[in-house]
């Protein structure tokens, strides 16, 4: 009996896998969630996702919480009382807040999410085995199924209540794994050990469905009409009341409908496809983004959402996680038949021409043809690393390479001619490392090496010439680029050079100034956008040169370049910047000025380029080649990830300890003032790529913008003093999209007692009964103060009065006094007057009566100062010390020339160039005018010998930092040795008068007179 049940168990397994063999398989690219993203153990047993989208795990060791970026493990404590009561689970059910829960050895619990709390649910019924639970199922809004050993219960969520019915007795455990609904009243129940089994939840009633006489089933789906009954043996589909077909599969232990046509399959070897309108079954290839394949792993659960994520519970094998938007790109591997081991071959250039791509690769010149879709490897440089491809103006195709010389395609022939150095012939290329090669003219090639410079290659003669840029070779210029204004700029590891007609324009490199100032001299990508300007790609990053050359900018990491080692640039139809770099690759948008980045997860061939290999054909296919092949499509048809994510604060810590609360589901936290430390933890439900998602926050209060974008999904403040404050915080999705939703939470540092407002209220009523009490007692001593200040009023007053009239009198007799010293100075004032002139008078008959030319010459300067002195006097009769200084220079000036003749023997004129300054100030007018006297006696006397038009004087004075700039010069004949002499007296009178008014004064001669005197005043 034994082998003949063995035998037939062989027969059940060849028959599986030659099913399997006959099913063909096509691949899902997926990603690993296992222990290094902290689930303990990975068995998956069920997976379910809860109200807000976080991610729900339960193992045979623990429940797990998964935010997208790690799980957080939930397990048994002995020492806690609120914990999970066992950590063996088979089941999940997520209805509203409250998470049930299906244990091994603890029967049903729950987690209720919003309040972190724990329980467990008992059923009042004798001998029902309880402890041992399978899984929970929602029947409708109020009603949950209870799966147990040999029974089920009916849970309403709403009244607590409970009703207990038993599956039909079988000799092994029979207990339900699926459930069905065919209305709001009848469910079909798919048991381990009873078949299909209906139930109506009004009236409730159990009974076999006749159409399915199979023991065990695993799954239930309802499609179109048709129920999906899934177990040991494959799939049933019931349709009509009729078993339509049945389809040969290992056991199935779920369903999950993937899109309208597309039905996923877990079975206990692996995942299944199943196309609902073609018929056609596929065995999905599971394969990571570390290349390991999942092909034969048992599936416990499958899970998914409208955004295109989809879970996958495995035996084994951890959470297996998919997106619909996950890759976004196809790679093209160079498949060689010389090299049929070489799995990875790395491309450099490219050049489309019809349907035939040119690959530069590391082994040699590929041919690719579209259409047959086969690799050709050329014997000409036959493994060596293809640097440049490129057509002259001729269509003719050149490649070059590392030690391959220059290489001149044959189309006929479909080889290549090869031009290499000769160290016996000039003629012949410098270098055999040939890097770029640069199409002039019909007839000239200009060929750049590595360690050979650029070669001027004549097309005609087929002859190299050295050519040299700025005045000497120029070196590993590894990329050229001729824009849409006809300008040729070559790039090297010496900088860019702009050229026009082989004339160098321009220069740009590191060291150069801030218009002409790139990021890193080593180039190897130029582009130009669609507003002309040039875009530069070097080791370093990125830079802008404006239309114009107005100026340039830099973009690396700091600016958000994921990596600023960049070997390739091209500009889309969006007039968006692609790059090529050692992190996949970036796309930059010049309107937001932000980067995007594309890594292997996204479908790229590695997260590594190769240099220069970046190409742009006719029909705007990009193509970048890396390590690991070739990235070929179109920008427009990249299909990004359009669903925006949930952000979640979903954890506050208080001095860097997590607070006891579920901060998922609060929305006002309050905290004493010494509790002052927090750090709030924050994520987004992007499960796409978590690794890309930015984050923003602000906490309104305390903040006064938001802060830093940033990949830190945790903040902490410190020291926030008591007050009220709301935390805001928003991200991204994988793709640089900012969520339209914040998350946010108030909180309140409540101030200590004497900084609350009952304390303040309390003060500030204290404050103010001590000011009426204050006003009170200030009032009646003021009061008594004012009768006693009204009785000294009277008295003083009385006082006063008698003391005015004594003042009368006093004022009266100063008054006749200061009469008679004001009739003193005027009569003072008039004698000095009068004996000046009379000694004027004296001093000037005396003149008149004496023949000796030098003696009345001295009387008539005494007679001239006499007579300054009486103009002086004359001038401050009213203020002798204070005067507005302009005016009296000017009026004193006049008055002095009048004496000195007649206007019309004047053999000058007189300009002033006074300041404005209409303010009196204080300094010895006698003084200043004796000085005037002095200058212009001499002026009339000596400067000028005739009259002519042109004779000036010029006397400028200025006020400015309380000192006197007085200048007082002629055009005249200067002083010569004969004047000096005669008019030495004068001067040393005039430096004596300087020296008595703490001045300092300067004499020039070189075209007439010139004295400068600068007087303190004030």
């Amino acid at each position: 009996m034994s082998k003949k049940l063995f035998f037939i168990f062989l027969l059940l397994k060849i028959f599986y896998v030659s099913s399997q063999e006959l099913v063909e398989s096509d691949t899902l690219h997926v990603n690993y969630l296992g222990q290094d993203k902290g689930l303990l153990q990975l068995n998956s047993k069920a997976i379910v996702r809860d109200s807000l989208g976080f991610l729900w795990v339960g193992t045979e060791d623990g429940l797990h919480k998964f935010d997208g970026y790690t799980f957080t493990p939930n397990v048994h404590n002995p020492n806690k009382n609120n914990s999970l009561q066992d950590d063996h689970i088979r089941g999940l059910l997520a209805l509203k807040d409250t998470l049930f829960i299906a244990s091994n050895s603890e029967g049903i619990l729950g987690y209720q999410l919003s309040q972190n709390n724990y329980f467990s649910i008992s059923f009042s019924k004798k001998k029902l085995n309880e402890k041992i639970a399978y899984d929970v199922f929602l029947l409708n809004r109020r009603s949950v199924l209870f799966s147990l050993n040999n029974n089920f219960v009916i849970y309403d969520v709403i009244t607590k209540e409970t009703q207990v019915f038993n599956l039909p007795k079988k000799k092994k455990e029979n207990f339900i794994n699926s459930v069905l609904s065919l209305d709001e009243e009848n469910f079909l129940l798919g048991t381990s050990e009873s078949g299909l089994l209906q139930f109506n939840l009004k009236n409730k009633k159990l009974k076999a469905y006749a159409l399915f006489q199979e023991n065990d089933v695993e799954s239930l789906l309802f499609i179109k009409d048709q129920i999906f009954v899934g177990n040991h043996r494959g799939i049933s589909i019931i349709d009509s009341g009729k078993l339509l077909e049945h389809i040969a599969l290992p056991e199935v232990r779920c369903f999950y409908l993937f899109s309208t046509t597309q039905l996923l399959i877990g079975t206990e070897t692996g995942l299944y496809s199943y196309d609902l309108e073609l018929k056609k079954l596929q065995k999905q290839i599971l394969k990571s983004d570390t290349k390991k394949i999942y092909g034969n792993v048992g599936i416990n659960d499958i899970v998914g959402d409208k955004k295109g994520n989809l879970w996958i519970g495995t035996e084994g094998e951890g959470v297996i996680y998919h997106n619909k938007f996950q890759r976004k790109f196809h790679t093209l591997k160079i498949k060689l038949k010389e090299y049929p081991h070489h799995e990875n071959i790395s491309s450099f250039q490219f050049l489309a021409d019809d349907d035939d791509l040119w690959i530069g690769t590391e082994l040699g010149i590929v041919k690719y043809k579209d259409l047959s879709q086969e690799f050709k490897l050329y014997d000409e440089a036959k493994e060596s690393l293809i640097y440049t491809i490129r057509k002259d103006k001729n269509k003719n195709l050149w490649v070059g390479g590392f030690n391959t010389g220059l290489l001149k395609y044959n189309e006929k022939d479909d080889s290549f001619k090869r031009f290499l150095h000769d160290a016996n012939n000039s003629s012949s290329i410098s270098n055999n490392d040939v890097i770029e090669i640069i199409p002039i003219d019909e007839n000239t090639l200009w060929v750049c090496t590595w360690t050979g410079g650029i070669n001027e290659f004549d097309l005609k003669n087929e002859e190299f010439k050295p050519l040299q840029i700025n005045k000497k070779p120029l070196h590993r210029a590894r990329i050229a680029y001729q824009d849409s204004q006809g300008y040729l700029w070559i790039g090297s590891d010496e900088g860019l050079f702009k050229m026009k007609e082989e004339k160098l324009i321009s220069i740009f490199s590191n060291d150069e100034d801030d218009t002409k100032k790139l990021i890193n001299d080593r180039i190897f990508a130029i582009t130009e956008d669609k507003n002309q300007n040039i875009w530069v790609g070097t080791a370093a990053g990125i830079s802008k040169i404006e239309n114009g050359e107005k100026s340039v900018a830099h973009y690396g990491k700091q600016k958000g370049l994921p990596n600023d080692f960049i070997y390739s640039l091209m500009v889309d139809e969006a007039n968006q910047l692609w790059m090529g770099s050692n992190h996949g690759v970036s796309v930059f948008n010049q309107e937001t000025e932000n980067f995007k980045n594309f890594t292997e997860k996204d479908g790229l061939q590695n997260n590594e380029f190769n240099g220069k290999a970046g190409y742009k054909d006719e029909n705007g296919n990009f193509y970048f080649g890396g390590m690991r092949g070739i990235n070929i499509f179109k920008p427009e048809q990249i299909k990004e990830n359009p669903h925006l994510p949930e952000v979640y604060i979903h954890q506050i810590d208080l001095f860097n300890v997590p607070i006891e609360r579920n901060e998922l589901y609060a929305n006002h936290l309050y905290f004493k003032s010494k509790e002052n430390v927090l750090t709030l933890h924050y994520t987004s439900l992007n499960y796409l790529n978590p690794e890309k998602i930015n984050y923003k926050y602000i906490l309104e209060g305390f903040d006064k913008d938001w802060r830093s974008v940033t990949q830190e999904k945790s903040t902490t403040y410190t020291n926030l003093p008591p007050g009220e404050y709301t935390f805001y915080v928003t991200s991204t999705n994988d793709v640089g999209k900012w969520s339209d939703s914040c998350d946010e939470i108030k909180i309140t540092i409540v101030p200590p007692w004497y900084q609350s407002i009952w304390f303040k209220i309390l003060a500030i009523l204290i404050i103010i009964l001590l000011l009426i009490l204050f006003y009170y007692l200030k009032t009646k001593k003021l009061k008594k103060d004012k009768l006693i200040l009204e009785n000294k009023v009277v008295e003083r007053t009385q006082s006063l009065k008698e003391t005015n009239e004594k003042l009368k009198l006093s004022f009266a007799s100063l008054e006749e006094k200061n009469n008679n010293i004001q009739f003193l100075m005027k009569e003072l004032d008039h004698r000095v007057k009068n004996n000046l002139q009379i000694v004027s008078s004296f001093l000037n008959i005396q003149a008149n009566s004496i023949t000796n030319d030098e003696a009345r010459q001295i009387l008539m300067v005494a007679k001239n100062r006499i007579s300054s002195i009486s103009i002086i006097q004359d001038l401050l009769s009213q203020k002798q010390d204070e005067l507005i200084l302009p005016d009296f220079i000017k009026i004193f000036t006049e008055k002095i020339l009048n004496l000195l003749g007649d206007k019309s023997e004047r053999k000058f004129t007189i300009t002033y160039r006074l300041e404005k300054n209409t303010q009196p100030i204080k300094v010895n007018s006698i003084l200043i005018g004796l000085i005037l006297n002095e200058l212009i006696t001499n002026i009339y006397k000596y400067a000028f010998p005739g009259y002519r038009a042109e004779n000036n004087v010029v006397i400028v004075c200025q006020i400015e930092n309380e000192k006197i700039k007085l200048q007082v010069k002629d055009n005249g004949v200067g002083i010569s040795n004969e004047n000096r002499s005669s008019s030495s007296l004068g001067l040393e009178i005039v430096e004596e008068m300087i020296e008595q008014l703490n001045g300092t004064f300067s004499i020039s001669s070189l075209n007439g007179v010139e004295v400068s005197i600068n007087i303190p005043y004030n």
